[in-house]
């Protein structure tokens, strides 16, 4: 009553303004108590929108990045009365096969390392009991390890090729021909570049500081000159590339994602760096482990998977990314989607809000499909898929039930209800991992493939021209198959670079795959 007079001495002021008009933003007064209740909840509603995206950017700045949440702990959202409630509710028994724990490795080094014996003996004057001074006599030894460290060193290889001629024609000299180059003209090794090549695609470091690395060793290589070389010898091995490609079409199913990796701006017109991408794909036959192929493209446009992914048929393990739906539309690859990407919306939903609910429960739901996988990560394909049609499948099913009820109660806009409408919207996609054992639930293979790219990004921030992104796509390629195949990426490289300097266009590629040049 008190606020209906203040707004009538209002009202007696001003006069009486139109809701529609007052909607937009062109007035700030009515008496209407309808509008004033409706814009108030409004206004509520936008308030606890704002609040929410404050709560996750300040998580988002300042929380914790791991979204970890222990399925068997009741989570921390809920207030006592929910936790108890969720407690008490039933859920289905899973068995957990026991596993055999892999031993921490110790701290220590390889067995295989080169030893330098150093014997440490007594004085001679010591070598006589002290009691009855008769000689001592050996009975063993004790030994201790230290590991040394030694720096490298470059070494300059010489070569001296002799001349010959005829005292009596002048015109004749004959002289032996050098040894073949991985670069003409240039003092650049196999065992220079491949260093190069690890320095900078599994280390992260940027070439000014493998230049100044290589001046403490007696090299000047300006950054300019490295750059050269990386994409040089990277067309050389384009066939090698080509190669994997292939593998990696054959196999019936394929993860990949994309991350940025902007090239340099080129343009003193456009102020902005254009956002390129490297997308990767993982995947080849079910039984060795995938390869891992880069492909990079100046956008994020649908071009590009759909030009690398032509012809190929099988189940596609991606995110949501809208592009990929040219791929779907035409039957012979059917789409999985993430559910690591569906509960960190969730995951978001519950730190944005801070209330007890239904984020929690959502996260608690999707906690349970994953102790599924845990139990049957032994399994072979076959009988992981009859497992999870067994266990994950009625989960599955009470998971959507509930959501469709949820999905109604929520503002669209809010987090929840973005999270809800995320997961219903691409449901099918979701649950097509039940239909193959080799599959997985979440695209993460891709994700833990894409983090070498982004720490490398944090360094060398850009490349320098599409000739550049191309380079660093083949070498991303070859040193993250390496990785699946616990090859040493220096040892690699070095032997398969001389292969391509000693023998040419006569090269042997399909004898430098990992797998094979692994056996």
């Amino acid at each position: 009553m008190f606020l209906l007079t203040i707004l009538f001495c209002f009202h007696c002021i001003f006069p009486v303004i139109d809701y529609n008009f007052f909607m937009q933003g062109k007035a700030t007064f009515t008496i209407n108590p309808e509008i004033l209740i409706q814009v108030i909840d409004e206004q509520q509603k936008e308030i606890e929108l704002l609040r929410a995206e404050i709560r996750l950017l300040r998580h988002n700045r300042f929380g914790a990045s791991s979204e970890k949440i222990s399925p068997d702990q009741v989570p921390l959202f809920l207030n006592e009365d929910q936790a108890l409630k969720q407690t008490e509710t039933p859920r289905p028994d899973i068995t957990v096969k026991s596993h055999v724990r892999k031993p921490r490795r110790r701290l220590g080094f390889d067995e295989d390392l080169p030893v330098d014996r150093v014997e440490l003996d007594l004085p001679e004057d010591q070598k006589t009991c002290s009691c009855c001074a008769e000689p001592l006599i050996k009975i063993g030894e004790e030994t201790s390890r230290q590991a040394e460290h030694i720096p490298a060193t470059v070494r300059i290889k010489e070569y001296v090729r002799f001349k010959y001629a005829c005292r009596r024609s002048e015109g004749e000299i004959r002289r032996a021909s050098t040894p073949p180059q991985l670069i003409k003209k240039s003092f650049a090794s196999s065992s220079l570049v491949a260093n190069l090549v690890v320095s900078k695609y599994v280390d992260h470091m940027p070439l000014y500081r493998i230049e100044k690395q290589y001046q403490r060793l007696g090299i000047y290589l300006p950054r300019s000159t490295q750059c050269a070389w990386v994409i040089d010898v990277a067309e050389k091995v384009d066939p090698l590339y080509a190669l994997m490609k292939e593998r990696v079409l054959c196999g019936p199913r394929i993860w990949t994602d994309d991350t940025i990796i902007p090239p340099q701006n080129d343009d003193p017109l456009r102020k902005k760096v254009k956002q390129a991408r490297l997308w990767n794909y993982i995947g080849g036959p079910i039984k060795d482990p995938p390869f891992v192929v880069f492909d990079f493209t100046r956008s994020r446009s649908q071009e590009g998977p759909l030009g690398f992914l032509q012809g190929y048929a099988g189940y596609l393990q991606a995110d949501a990314y809208a592009g990929y739906q040219g791929l779907y539309e035409s039957g012979n690859i059917t789409e999985v989607a993430c559910w690591a990407h569906t509960r960190r919306k969730f995951y978001e939903a519950a730190i944005a809000t801070q209330k007890a609910g239904r984020a929690a429960e959502a996260l608690q739901r999707i906690a349970d499909i994953y102790r599924v996988e845990w139990a049957c990560k032994e399994m072979n394909d076959e009988e992981r898929k009859s497992y999870r049609l067994l266990h994950a499948k009625p989960l599955l099913l009470s998971f959507k039930q509930w959501a469709d009820q949820q999905v109604n109660a929520v503002l669209p806009k809010s987090p929840l209800g973005k999270a809800l409408y995320y997961m219903l919207n691409h449901w099918d996609a979701l649950n097509n991992y039940l239909e193959e054992g080799f599959l997985k639930p979440d695209n993460n293979k891709a994700e833990q493939h894409i983090r070498p790219v982004a720490l490398g990004r944090k360094n060398y921030l850009f490349v320098g021209s599409d000739r550049g992104g191309r380079a660093a796509a083949t070498w991303y390629s070859l040193m993250e198959t390496c990785r699946h195949y616990e090859i040493n990426p220096l040892a690699y490289l070095t032997d398969i670079l001389t292969r391509i300097a000693e023998n040419g266009p006569a090269v042997d590629y399909a004898a430098m795959m990992p797998d094979v040049w692994q056996k």
